[in-house]
């Protein structure tokens, strides 16, 4: 500070630092405090690194299957779920399609975690002045069924940590399959291929657009298909599958085609052929 009690101008390159003379005694200058804060997110990430890294391989259902591909019997997992295992190469590119149009457009080109999405989501709940829009990646959605956690800031903030290290240790193709073989589509039914028998009693590769349409609506809330009412579905659907048109996935004529697709009343039964021949197979 100069002799006419102005701050002295700094003169180590940063606009807010401290000087010798105003400085006070356990203030750390900006540089200093930002070190700190970069130190204590690279240990908070190695810590969550190794936590991802230890995690339990998927447990999936037993599968029997007929030479032509057919189900024939699935066993429960030991947590109680029917969890089909099905590659990505299995899956309609429809399908994969409509996942990232509807839930992650920028997939392939953010870290796990989407500062664009995080930004317009801001905008849209200040402006709304409620949360109506949400910013999650699909890596960051797999981080939360990985590793459920309670929906609060700090929660988030983990799951975004979470979802930079699944970034690091896995690809973009084993993110996607593992999130696809995981969402929750009610009852206890998680994946695509465990949702497609549930709900169409077929494999997940025959699924039509509309059936897609109707599937991509669960994972975000499973337990709406015992509280909706034809008209709900009908509507969201619609909405869904003109997202696919934008995408242009698919044309307007067969969102159109798609919309008229007969729904699920009721879950459909796994298949449980030649019982004894799967029991000794298993």
């Amino acid at each position: 500070m100069t002799r006419n009690g102005s701050l002295t101008p700094p003169t180590n390159g940063y606009r807010w630092s401290v000087t010798k003379a105003n400085a006070k005694p356990g203030h750390f200058s900006y540089p200093r405090w930002l070190l700190l804060g970069i130190l204590g997110l690279a240990s908070l990430y190695g810590w969550r690194l190794g936590l991802v890294s230890q995690q339990d391989p998927i447990a999936v259902s037993k599968v029997i299957r007929a030479k032509d591909g057919r189900l024939l019997r699935a066993y429960l997992t030991p947590d109680d779920k029917w969890r089909l295992p099905v590659a990505l190469a299995q899956l309609p590119k429809l399908w994969v399609d409509a996942t990232l149009c509807l839930e992650d457009q920028r997939f392939f080109l953010h870290p796990g975690v989407d500062p664009l999405a995080i930004a317009r989501a801001s905008l849209q709940n200040i402006s709304a002045g409620q949360i109506v829009s949400g910013a999650s990646t699909l890596t960051m959605q797999l981080a939360r069924l990985r590793q459920p956690k309670s929906r609060h800031l700090l929660a988030k903030a983990l799951e975004a940590i979470d979802a930079l290290a699944y970034e690091t240790l896995y690809s973009k193709e084993d993110i996607l399959t593992q999130y696809l073989n995981l969402a929750p589509f009610g009852s206890n039914a998680e994946g695509v291929e465990a949702a497609s028998q549930l709900y169409f009693g077929t494999q997940a590769q025959h699924l039509s657009a509309g059936q897609m349409a109707f599937l991509t609506l669960l994972p975000q809330n499973p337990s709406r298909f015992s509280r909706w009412q034809e008209a709900d579905w009908r509507k969201a659907m619609a909405r869904n599958l003109n997202r696919m048109v934008e995408c242009e996935i698919i044309t307007a004529e067969e969102a159109a085609a798609a919309q008229t697709t007969p729904l699920p009343r009721h879950w459909q039964r796994f298949p449980h052929l030649a019982p004894h021949f799967a029991d000794w197979l298993r």
